[in-house]
């Protein structure tokens, strides 16, 4: 009767988990058969049991010989988690890539077998993320050769597959999603959404590399850099705004709100706070010191749309539902960090031009 029971229990495939009822132990024959093509293990039709002669090819690449059939099957959960490991172009996996190589080392005939000489996750795990990754990359190839940098709401709904906010607290996953988000957020938005809004795509890449101690109150990062200078100095509105202030020959304003139209800007400093002293000079010129003071937070785009009557698809992108909820998803994976910032801007002979 145990033996009938044992008998019908469902098998699942190791790699899809998808039920089969045949006599392998570990794959269903769709799987095994793409192992086959993967591995580049010739599959001659003679073969009785390719589910053992597939495990026997991967000991004898590896020089084990003698194994137990536990053993074999450890090795080959390894190797083939390796496989797909060395098949994604992603730093973040090189810890778990070196663990399953020592797993593989560590396989012997001399020692005894034991369940952590398995890889640390399930082999389908392995298999989704690899897939996961294989889409992900596809996607992005496909938009970088056709030079598109207008993500619209239905190419940006592609890559919901790696904003999965249920896989967080699953560390395989947390770990390859983390890497591909930033791939995300460098080459959709920085390189593409945001390619001609400098100061946008500027203070988001602070936003991806801080360690995030600049969120928390009282904790500013100071930006003093001469590109924010130019950039902001060569945006008409923000000129028009400082000009505006300087209506006598000294100057003290503090604690005033400045909101912009400009895309740019808008994106940027939505609701900035600007400090501004300025002396005017005897040759007519100023003397200014600016500080423009906010808190970066992408995840607050969406509130900016009431703000804006523009019709250009970028800027309705960046407004999308779909990427603001990315950009809460990885607000939760520490990929998106916001920050407090000013940027401090002093000018010794400043001139305001008609």
């Amino acid at each position: 009767m145990e033996k009938n029971k044992q008998n019908n229990k469902e098998k699942r495939c190791i790699i899809c988990n998808k039920p089969y009822n045949y006599q392998y132990d570990l794959f269903g024959r769709n799987c095994l058969m793409k192992l086959y093509t993967q591995l580049d293990i010739p599959n001659f039709r003679l073969i009785s049991n390719k589910e053992k002669h597939l495990c026997n090819v991967i000991a004898h690449r590896n020089f084990k010989f003698f194994l137990s059939k536990d053993k074999k099957y450890a090795l080959t959960k390894n190797y083939i988690a390796l496989d797909y490991l060395k098949r994604m172009d992603l730093k973040s996996v090189d810890d778990i890539k070196l663990k399953l190589t020592e797993n593989i080392k560590n396989i012997s005939v001399f020692k005894r077998y034991t369940k952590s000489m398995l890889p640390i996750y399930p082999l389908n795990d392995f298999y989704k993320i690899y897939n996961d990754y294989i889409d992900f990359k596809n996607l992005l190839n496909e938009n970088i050769k056709s030079n598109n940098k207008d993500f619209d709401e239905t190419i940006l709904k592609g890559f919901s597959i790696i904003f999965d906010a249920n896989k967080i607290s699953m560390p395989l996953y947390y770990t390859t999603f983390y890497e591909m988000q930033y791939m995300f957020w460098e080459i959709v938005v920085i390189g593409g959404l945001l390619a001609n809004m400098k100061l946008s795509a500027y203070l988001m890449q602070i936003s991806l590399t801080n360690s995030g101690e600049y969120e928390k109150e009282g904790n500013v990062l100071t930006i003093e850099d001469e590109k924010i200078t130019k950039i902001l100095f060569e945006n008409d509105e923000f000129k028009e705004k400082i000009n505006s202030l300087l209506t006598d020959t000294d100057i003290n304003i503090e604690n005033k709100l400045m909101r912009f139209s400009e895309k740019d800007l808008l994106l940027s400093l939505h609701d900035a706070t600007l400090n501004l002293r300025a002396n005017k000079k005897e040759n007519d010129n100023w003397h200014i010191d600016i500080e423009i003071l906010d808190k970066y937070d992408f995840t607050d785009i969406k509130n900016l749309k009431d703000y804006v009557t523009s019709t250009d698809s970028i800027i309705m992108s960046l407004f999308s539902s779909t990427l603001n909820n990315f950009a809460a998803i990885s607000s939760s994976y520490n990929v998106i960090k916001p920050f407090n910032f000013v940027i401090k801007i002093t000018n010794d002979d400043y001139k305001i031009e008609n």
